[in-house]
């Protein structure tokens, strides 16, 4: 089986239903999504396992799809506690909503990298990254302020 297909045969099992996410999220500051990666972090290297150990059992016995969808249901669902949301459980792209030049954006981090450093539009995807500079986190701070999502 090609790696695209066993990918999506990956998110059809990882999908759980749940209400839209946008209407039930936080925003966080860069600070406070910062701080969150001590716990994201661990969270998404299991759930990417989960991937590769998925890939290497395909096809799955009905047991084993059921055992693997509620594992995926229980990282989305620490994940989502904490204000996040899985984007591609196989690359372990996350992203924590915010607030910048009073629009929402998300603030984007992968497995692997060392820190927060880019943020897009909700609406756009991994590739539409762009990095976090100086001005970015002042005028997110700002928006945020303004919004009353935070306390200066």
């Amino acid at each position: 089986m090609r790696l695209y297909t066993q990918l999506l045969k990956f998110r059809e099992i990882c999908t759980v239903q749940r209400p839209n996410f946008f209407l039930l999220h936080q925003h966080f500051s860069f600070i406070q999504a910062q701080k969150a990666l001590k716990l994201v972090q661990p969270i998404v290297a299991d759930c990417q396992k989960l991937f590769k150990d998925t890939q290497k059992s395909l096809p799955l016995s009905p047991e084993q799809e059921e055992t693997t969808k509620l594992r995926a249901a229980n990282y989305i669902k620490e994940l989502e506690q904490i204000g996040c949301v899985l984007q591609d459980p196989a690359r372990g792209i996350v992203d924590f909503i915010t607030v910048y030049e009073g629009r929402e954006v998300s603030l984007c981090w992968r497995i692997g990298e060392p820190t927060i450093l880019h943020w897009h539009e909700v609406d756009a995807g991994f590739k539409q990254r762009q990095p976090i500079t100086p001005d970015f986190l002042r005028e997110n701070i700002m928006s945020l302020y303004q919004t009353q999502k935070i306390s200066l």
